[in-house]
């Protein structure tokens, strides 16, 4: 059994619990990423997508390759509140190699893009990952405060 991890944003003092999906979905990628943690990265937003955080990142090790794996997917704009992308390796996709794409969808989406998540946030959660996207949105909006994530494994 995977264990969930905990994404932070020290500079606006906001931390969520994340576990992988409850049915297992793309759970392959989503134990990849617990392998690479401790990850610190900018947080982005999305400037169009709708209340999505982002960012792209150096990984440690390569990313996993599909292989006989499954891929779950979900339209962006149809994704539940709360849930997250991890990416794999994708040859000539926008990631790959050691350049890992991470996601957090936190409020209404627009686009109707593809896409495949591995975790969400626990429920008790949703309302600081909220908090945590209107932040960062602000931030990258208005005040150009850069703000970083870091994701580490959950201690027992």
């Amino acid at each position: 059994m995977s264990k969930n991890f905990i994404a932070t944003w020290p500079e606006i003092g906001i931390s969520v619990e994340c576990m992988p999906n409850e049915d297992g979905s793309n759970k392959w990628i989503y134990d990849y990423y617990l392998s690479q943690m401790p990850i610190r990265f900018v947080q982005l937003h999305a400037m169009c997508t709708g209340g999505v955080m982002y960012t792209w990142c150096q990984m440690k090790d390569e990313l996993p390759m599909k292989g006989d794996n499954e891929v779950v997917g979900t339209r962006i704009d149809q994704a539940a509140l709360g849930t997250g992308h991890l990416s794999y390796n994708i040859p000539n996709g926008l990631a790959g190699g050691k350049n890992g794409h991470i996601a957090f969808n936190w409020g209404p989406a627009y686009e109707k893009m593809p896409g495949y998540f591995s975790f969400k946030v626990v429920e008790r959660d949703i309302p600081k990952l909220i908090q945590a996207g209107e932040c960062v949105k602000e931030a990258i909006w208005r005040t150009k405060k850069v703000i970083h994530c870091e994701l580490r494994v959950k201690e027992d």
